[in-house]
């Protein structure tokens, strides 16, 4: 069977321990891993894991079908599984500027800022342009700031599967102190490029002319040089 996510595998093992009047325990349960197993004498177990070892299919097979298969079809296999749950890296990219499109079309406001470049193709000699960033920001994250207390949290995290890269997001606190997003970014790798970039727009389109505005972050060398640089400059 294929789940589209965790929390819907978690969901239908619980209503089939209703069904069963069985019970299973959680063996472990980290990010979008799960392993659980029956309690009685079921010997049953459910383990999901989008970065499944392919030591451990080729043992699972071998041990339920007695075939050893090689490691390029399991790769082969477990790749076509990823992409039947999550999609085609290529085709998720290639949807990005109709989400984003989406995203201003049904938030009048949002803003949504592409940081192209261009590629020579060899095979036709021409230029194709192709995204290095995105950022996007919503109409309503950005009126709320001024009513916020005036500082932002910025953090990222990795990218994984086919294209690397990092999603950056900028968060705030409310006055009653919940924390709330204000902006995103998709950048290609965490340098003072990637960083320069997203703060300009950043301070550009949300803080706007709000003075005092406190910034927190991790004391990573490109992102104290880029707040260096950008103090200095009255420009950005």
């Amino acid at each position: 069977m294929i789940f589209t996510d965790k929390k819907g595998l978690v969901h239908d093992v619980q209503l089939l321990n209703l069904k069963c009047n069985r019970e299973c325990k959680v063996v472990e349960s980290k990010g979008n891993s799960w392993v659980a197993e029956c309690k009685h004498d079921c010997n049953w177990r459910v383990q999901i894991s989008p970065e499944f070892p392919l030591a451990t299919i080729i043992e699972v097979v071998k041990k339920k079908f007695h075939f050893t298969i090689s490691y390029k079809k399991v790769w082969l296999a477990r790749t076509n599984a990823v992409t039947m749950v999550f999609r085609d890296s290529d085709e998720s990219y290639l949807r990005l500027p109709r989400s984003m499109d989406a995203l201003q079309a049904f938030n009048p406001g949002t803003v949504v800022m592409w940081d192209m470049v261009p590629k020579l193709l060899s095979s036709s000699f021409r230029t194709e342009m192709y995204m290095n960033c995105v950022f996007w920001a919503f109409k309503l994250a950005i009126e709320g700031f001024k009513y916020c207390r005036p500082m932002i949290c910025i953090d990222d995290t990795h990218l994984y599967r086919k294209y690397k890269g990092k999603i950056v997001a900028a968060t705030t606190v409310t006055v009653a102190d919940k924390i709330t997003p204000l902006a995103f970014a998709i950048v290609d790798k965490e340098m003072i490029e990637s960083w320069g970039w997203f703060i300009t727009l950043l301070r550009r389109h949300v803080c706007r002319d709000q003075e005092g505005v406190t910034l927190i972050f991790d004391r990573h060398r490109a992102l104290l040089s880029v707040m260096s640089r950008i103090c200095d400059s009255p420009a950005v």
